[in-house]
């Protein structure tokens, strides 16, 4: 007697949160192999070690290994392509040009997202194995990162352009992001064919550029001029969520020209940052949501126009920021928030807690303020009362007009939406 294919596939869905028992499955039984596999290899994440510490060569080259590994299953086992939908190459190393190249990707491919981090050079940028991979036509979301080099190593307006123009081949590519990224410097313009200035025309048959939705990077002066510039083949003019790592003071010409639609404004960076707090943000027209990233940009809300739409803010906190040292900036935010953001309906607080204990002062100094709160992180509850009591303090007018929610994550997580 045979089951149903269909009950073999529900048997191995719940199953999917466990690698080895997926792989164990694929080994027993014919009529599970394709459930699993589809499984396992939905989402290939190939990094660095976390077992060498400090991270070193070796655990470069363990991680190169490993990616080589698996283009040669992709070439032997070219169906497996059709089940991968991410993939996540930590070290994008020049070993790695010949392998990926090997993979026929483009003929069965379905990947939505492709990562590349720490690119050596702009000849790996420009390979075949990189480019088989960014002209994926399902291709949704591309990550670069760039390890720092050299000066000889570095791409030239004209390799971004080369790029980039390979790019728009994915015309699903809605969401980029690059960091790392500078550009050699005093080099001669003309380079794989065409004058920089020249408007970006396409391929025969090209009909429009990519419009990308989500942008994500650190801004050198360099990488902006190359996005101001006409050539740049990628529509940067509907964008819907902008994440910005850093920022220059060259930047208004890019925001007043883009930034039109931003609804979403991601600020990271994790130090006080004074052009960040100088930057005009009456360009964002559209905005509704602002999250940083943390505590040392909140100065930047005062520079939002009058007639502003933010709803919704978010800002990532940890312990030392709770503390009597900073209550001054709490109350200067407060003011900030209330007074700038007129249709306000909700601030969310994140605080990243870690696995080891933490003290906060939940009231003034001197005999008359209370004890400090003792909180064991990996005891969420615990820490969810002290921090809420802690907000609720330094944040009074907010938490009375119940605008206030905080959430916890924990410290090597994520902050999902």
């Amino acid at each position: 007697m045979y089951l149903p294919q269909e009950l073999y596939d529900v048997i191995i869905d719940f199953l999917q949160d466990s690698p080895a028992s997926l792989r164990n499955c694929s080994l027993i039984c014919r009529a599970f192999v394709d459930r699993a596999q589809s499984h396992l290899f939905r989402k290939i994440d190939i990094q660095v070690s976390l077992s060498f510490l400090p991270k070193s060569a070796a655990a470069e080259s363990e991680c190169v290994l490993r990616v080589q590994r698996l283009c040669r299953v992709l070439v032997d086992s070219p169906h497996i392509l059709e089940y991968i939908q991410s993939i996540h190459i930590g070290v994008a190393s020049a070993a790695l040009v010949a392998p990926l190249a090997a993979v026929p990707w483009s003929t069965r491919s379905r990947i939505q997202r492709v990562a590349l981090l720490k690119i050596p050079s702009s000849t790996v940028l420009l390979s075949e194995g990189v480019r088989a991979l960014v002209e994926i036509p399902s291709l949704q979301a591309l990550v670069l990162s760039f390890a720092p080099g050299p000066e000889v190593d570095k791409p030239t307006r004209a390799d971004l352009k080369a790029f980039f123009s390979r790019c728009s081949d994915a015309t699903a590519l809605r969401s980029l992001e690059i960091t790392g990224c500078s550009i050699k410097a005093n080099h001669p313009t003309q380079r794989h064919g065409g004058r920089l200035g020249e408007p970006y025309r396409g391929p025969i048959g090209w009909t429009e550029r990519p419009r990308i939705h989500r942008l994500g990077v650190f801004l050198s002066a360099d990488l902006l001029d190359a996005f101001n510039s006409s050539f740049f083949p990628l529509d940067l003019s509907q964008l819907r969520e902008l994440h910005l790592f850093d920022l220059r003071p060259r930047m208004s010409e890019f925001f007043m020209r883009n930034c039109a639609s931003v609804t979403d404004l991601f600020v990271h960076s994790s130090r006080y940052n004074e052009e960040l707090i100088q930057t005009d943000l009456s360009g964002f027209t559209s905005l509704t949501h602002i999250h940083l990233l943390s505590g040392w940009q909140t100065d930047v809300l005062g520079n939002l126009p009058p007639t502003n739409r933010v709803a919704h803010l978010q800002i990532v906190v940890v312990e030392m920021s709770l503390s009597n040292v900073f209550r001054h900036r709490w109350t200067k935010f407060e003011e900030q928030v209330l007074t700038r953001m007129p249709a306000l309906v909700a601030v969310e607080v994140v605080y990243r807690f870690s696995s080891r204990p933490l003290e906060m002062d939940a009231g003034g100094s001197g005999s008359g303020g209370e004890q400090p709160l003792q909180l064991q992180s990996h005891h969420v509850g615990e820490v969810s009362l002290g921090v809420v009591r802690v907000l609720e303090k330094v944040l009074p007018r907010l938490h009375e007009r119940r605008f206030l929610n905080v959430r916890f994550v924990e410290s090597h997580n994520p902050i999902n939406r």
